[in-house]
């Protein structure tokens, strides 16, 4: 496995391809899948939408992805 990490308040652009209400998914600008659970998704995205994510200190690995729509 390959692991990465990024600096914090590094953004991608991307796209909610699914939703429900524990999880919504989305792919960002490098064509690359982020599963959001809990505070890291934006409740009122719907498929479709388009937003940021921004990547956030905090969480049990020391940092999350979090998804805002436009």
């Amino acid at each position: 496995m390959i692991t990465k990490t990024w600096p914090y308040g590094t953004t991608l652009r991307c796209v909610v391809v699914d939703c429900a209400k524990q999880f919504q998914c989305v792919v960002d600008e490098r064509n690359e899948g982020h599963v959001l659970v809990g505070d890291a998704q934006d409740p009122t995205a719907k498929p479709g939408d388009t937003g940021t994510l921004t990547f956030t200190e905090g969480g049990p690995t020391g940092g999350f992805w979090k998804f805002q729509k436009d």
